[in-house]
């Protein structure tokens, strides 16, 4: 009889667990809304994730700084944000979701030629504002104009009103598809840890399971699986 209550009470522990609230932005191909619901290569990871883990979730496309306040300032996790030495001691760290590259890129024929990344000072570079690439850009000196949209950078790069574009290399791939313009890979020059980062309210017991849970993934494959169709 011990042994029935103690299991009706775990039972009923997990059947009334809240769901871990989990943030992200339209960051495209990672995260955006398809047919009104959450899609894109870091949820389809986040969904698996959670799986594996067995922990109950609910995600939520916001603004990137709507976002970020609301993991930092409340109970919730958010992805797949870019992991840098600033954001270390706000958040308890599901890592790493994805391993992604940034690089400078310019129009097809500019002659703007960078070997390494001091060649780039003097030119003026499109970012994304909130990345952790426009605050390590920013901070060195760099000349910056950042956009709330990324898709807005390749439009300012093609009518030259900024000579370079720093981006994600997946990102930029997509956007230059889908806007219909050609772009130029000029120098890759930032490799990414991009994560799960959770507020410290979300309980250490499922931060650790994530992260098990995370290893578990990589080790299936199912990470690369799903990589594989948004590299095509």
């Amino acid at each position: 009889m011990k042994k029935l209550i103690i299991s009706l009470l775990l039972f009923s522990s997990l059947v009334h667990a809240e769901p871990i609230q989990l943030v992200t932005e339209d960051i495209r191909p990672y995260a955006f809304k398809q047919n009104g619901k959450p899609a894109g290569a870091s949820v389809e990871i986040i969904q698996a994730l959670f799986k594996e883990a067995g922990i109950p979730y609910k995600i939520s496309i916001f603004p990137w700084q709507r976002a970020f306040e609301t993991a930092k300032n409340k109970g919730a996790c958010i992805f797949p944000i870019q992991r840098t030495q600033d954001r270390e001691v706000l958040f308890n760290w599901v890592s790493p979701v994805l391993i992604t590259q940034t690089a400078f890129y310019k129009n097809p024929g500019s002659p703007i030629n960078i070997r390494v990344l001091n060649d780039v000072k003097g030119y003026k570079v499109g970012t994304y504002r909130g990345s952790a690439v426009e605050e390590y850009l920013t901070a060195q000196g760099f000349d910056v104009a950042s956009t709330t949209k990324d898709n807005v950078n390749i439009r300012k790069l093609g009518s030259k009103r900024i000579d370079l574009w720093a981006s994600d290399t997946l990102s930029a791939t997509h956007l230059a598809k889908k806007e219909k313009r050609e772009i130029e890979e000029a120098l890759v020059y930032f490799t990414t840890l991009r994560a799960l980062a959770c507020n410290p309210k979300v309980s250490e017991e499922s931060v650790n399971k994530l992260n098990q849970a995370l290893q578990t993934i990589y080790q299936k494959g199912i990470v690369d699986e799903i990589m594989k169709k948004y590299r095509t």
